[in-house]
């Protein structure tokens, strides 16, 4: 008990870049990684995806600041059929 209480107060913490996913056993990223690695781990994955704020430069660039429409429902539609929406902050020098 007391190592699980220190790995979650671990990932408390830090932040945590990878999501599993209950019913693929997928793993997706989170919100604070590079949007272009967000985009091609989700693209992997099988899911549509909307970028969500405007991309003045290489997506690479860019921050992912949130990600919506991830399924968390065991009886969830498989990615194929699911459009997951990353939000991105992309500096605006070219």
């Amino acid at each position: 008990m007391i190592a699980v209480l220190g790995v979650l107060a671990t990932s408390a913490v830090a932040w945590s870049t990878v999501v599993v996913h209950p019913r693929y056993d997928a793993v997706s990223p989170t919100a604070g990684g590079n949007a272009g690695d967000t985009v091609s781990e989700l693209s992997d994955q099988g899911y549509n995806v909307q970028i969500n704020g405007p991309v003045p430069v290489p997506l690479s660039r860019c921050k992912t600041t949130g990600i919506h429409g991830i399924p968390n429902a065991v009886d969830a539609l498989p990615p194929s059929s699911t459009t997951v929406y990353v939000d991105v902050s992309c500096p605006d020098d070219i």
